[in-house]
């Protein structure tokens, strides 16, 4: 039986990390099909797959991405979906850039890529994020006395300005970024000697940063996530959600690559993980144009449902769209647990623009918001029917950057939650 061409190619080695996948996929059309319905006790519940997928495909031939998508980032800013990425083919020669409005329909850039390096330099992995006046860019960086996490910066998303403090990180691989309001946190795929998975490193300014030790470690051997590689971070329902690549040393000849799961109360200093760790997959191979694999994930939470971007080792070259609605991740309530604060999320959060409070349940009860800053002084207030939609703008009502509280009143108790805003 024939089965995925360079399978391991998904996670290959260079330099002693575990990477990115690249090169193009092939799969033999009367190959035994094992993905998730042949071993539905491995299949996540919850998650939805667009009907639609995949929703980006490889380029045509001739073009700069026909070796199909690999490492990428996907983000959702005030004005659209931003995904920068990697491409088969022209893998370590740049980032190619497509925007789209839904998430769902995709455009690229015509000057693809946008971020090509120095001759003698290879890139992948790009982390992307905007502080509200300037995206920001990391990613891993060999060659030139440039191994390990370099930096750069643009005002528009396509012409970047690299860091002369390059490189910023002096070893690593693909790297997940997020703000946590007062400063950077990034999750670097890394190994110490024998023991594999991602290191928590912290910064004020996303170019001088400070190692905190590993935050998440790889499953041990003849686990399904015994390699670890591709992360994506996102903050929603007061916890913070980390997302990866999963795979085993023999080519998941035990089962398929996968997009992991796992979940950290404090920031990603620490994560909860079971005893049997084939609860943390959350992702794996559903279609026939998915392959034996997923990978390379990019999450979104829009305060009400999570949203995941993943490619496949399918012969299309692209990527899919799969959704899980936000009720699953905690547990539903009703009226009377109404005072609980874990019920209640403040999404996104940090957030530079509108803020979504959600109860995960009904409460068919009015709620009065208010907005203090951290010297206790009154800044927004607003009241609102049972059930209806709390939504703030925190540009459109002023509200300055900087660390706020937010006070939720329903029913006679008061619930207290933390807000950042950001430029």
């Amino acid at each position: 039986m024939k089965i995925v061409k360079e399978i391991l190619v998904l996670l290959f080695v260079t330099a002693g990390v575990w990477a990115c996948p690249r090169g193009e996929y092939e799969v033999e059309q009367d190959a035994e099909y094992r993905g998730c319905k042949a071993e539905p006790a491995v299949c996540a519940e919850g998650w939805v797959k667009y009907e639609g997928n995949p929703v980006f495909l490889k380029g045509a031939e001739g073009e700069w991405d026909a070796g199909g998508v690999t490492c990428f980032v996907v983000r959702h800013f005030p004005w659209g979906y931003m995904m920068y990425y990697s491409c088969g083919g022209n893998y370590g020669r740049g980032f190619g850039l497509a925007t789209s409005e839904d998430g769902i329909n995709w455009e690229r850039h015509p000057d693809n890529p946008v971020m090509a390096p120095d001759s003698g330099v290879t890139v992948w992995g790009p982390e992307v994020l905007h502080d509200g006046e300037r995206y920001l860019m990391w990613y891993v960086s060999r060659g030139m006395g440039l191994d390990g996490i370099s930096h750069c910066t643009s005002e528009d998303g396509v012409h970047w300005e690299q860091s002369r403090r390059n490189p910023v990180i002096d070893h690593g691989g693909c790297n997940a970024v997020i703000w946590d309001g007062e400063q950077y946190r990034m999750f670097v795929q890394h190994s110490s000697g024998r023991r594999h998975g991602f290191e928590l490193h912290i910064s004020q300014d996303g170019e001088v940063w400070e190692s905190r030790g590993f935050a998440f470690y790889s499953g041990a051997v003849n686990t399904w996530d015994e390699i670890t590689a591709a992360p994506s971070v996102a903050f929603y329902g007061d916890s913070l959600h980390f997302f990866y690549t999963g795979a085993d040393t023999i080519g998941n000849a035990r089962g398929q690559i996968a997009i992991g799961h796992a979940v950290s109360g404090d920031w990603g200093v620490s994560f909860s993980v079971p005893r049997d760790r084939t609860q943390l997959r959350a992702l794996t191979p559903t279609e026939r144009w998915e392959g034996r694999g997923l990978y390379s994930s990019g999450v979104d939470y829009d305060g009400e449902t999570v949203k995941v971007w993943y490619a496949a080792t399918g012969p299309d070259g692209g990527f899919g769209f799969a959704t899980l609605n936000a009720n699953i991740i905690k547990p539903p309530s009703n009226d009377a647990a109404g005072n609980q604060p874990n019920l209640w999320s403040v999404s996104p959060n940090p957030t530079a623009g509108e803020v979504r409070l959600n109860y995960l349940g009904s409460l068919s009860a009015p709620v009065v918001l208010k907005l203090f800053d951290m010297n206790g002084r009154l800044v927004h207030t607003a009241e609102y029917a049972a059930n209806q939609p709390i939504r703030v703008n925190a540009a459109a009502i002023g509200l300055p950057v900087g660390m706020f509280n937010v006070a939720i009143e329903a029913r006679g108790q008061v619930v207290h939650k933390r807000l950042a805003r950001v430029k």
